[in-house]
């Protein structure tokens, strides 16, 4: 798999999940509730549709926080949403996530403060929310080290035989990627290193989450932070993001070429 590696690394680091921080900073939003929001619309939707709704929403002063979610009805929120297919659906999945993390939890951190078994069983137990949106919250909003699997990665692993069948138990497949960066950490950390150093940190940060030195908000986890010293998780939680991000990517590309 080593050798698939260098061929992800060719379409470049993702920085992926896109948020604006600006924007949270004026409105007193997270963006991690940003996070949440896209992770559930995005299901069964393309992420083109789901983007153009996000700043759609924002055009009309959504605020991405718990607080405000829960404040607004749901017909307000549909009409948020419009766009998005099954928009009603989503939006009560959104209200009962939000409500759960709000009956039972003092807040946002508190929640995230759970391990990541802890906090997959949690996200599981609420209706609406599969393995991958689990996991994509996990990841991306709690940055906790998880790999998510979509559509993109069976098609990705069943290609290049890591897997035979393309409908793999998801956990099954989860494990596979996940046991291959562990037992690989540090061959696929230097070769991530090796790719850091010829991209300007700054403009890819202000690129994929309007962050520049004057925003008092910490931008989410991404390579430019390997730069750092960082725990093993946090280092483990950017490969994944950049792994599922860059699976992506390429096959959205092959597919094109086809």
């Amino acid at each position: 798999m080593l050798n698939l590696l260098k061929e992800l690394l060719t379409v470049g680091f993702q920085f992926w999940w896109p948020v604006d921080l600006r924007y949270h900073t004026l409105t007193n939003g997270d963006w991690r509730v940003e996070v949440i929001l896209g992770s559930i619309l995005t299901q069964n939707t393309k992420w083109e549709i789901v983007e153009k709704v996000i700043n759609k929403m924002k055009e009309n002063k959504f605020v991405f926080n718990l607080d405000y979610i829960k404040k607004i009805s749901e017909e307000m929120l549909i009409n948020f949403i419009k766009s998005i297919p099954f928009n009603l659906s989503k939006a009560r999945r959104i209200k009962n996530l939000v409500n759960y993390i709000s009956e039972n939890y003092k807040d946002l951190d508190s929640f995230f403060s759970l391990d990541i078994y802890g906090l997959r069983k949690e996200l599981l137990s609420i209706k609406g929310i599969g393995k991958e949106t689990a996991d994509v919250i996990i990841l991306y909003a709690s940055e906790k080290p998880i790999f998510v699997v979509d559509s993109y990665t069976r098609r990705f692993l069943f290609e290049n035989n890591i897997i035979s069948r393309i409908n793999e138990e998801y956990d099954k497949i989860r494990i596979i990627i996940e046991k291959f960066v562990e037992s690989n950490f540090n061959t696929i950390f230097q070769e991530f290193y090796n790719e850091l150093i010829k991209i300007n940190c700054k403009e890819m940060l202000k690129f994929s989450f309007n962050y520049d030195g004057n925003i008092k908000i910490k931008p989410p986890l991404s390579v430019c932070d390997l730069k750092k010293e960082l725990s093993y998780e946090n280092k483990l939680t950017i490969i994944y993001k950049e792994l599922h991000a860059m699976i992506d990517i390429y096959m959205k590309r092959n597919k094109n070429k086809k």
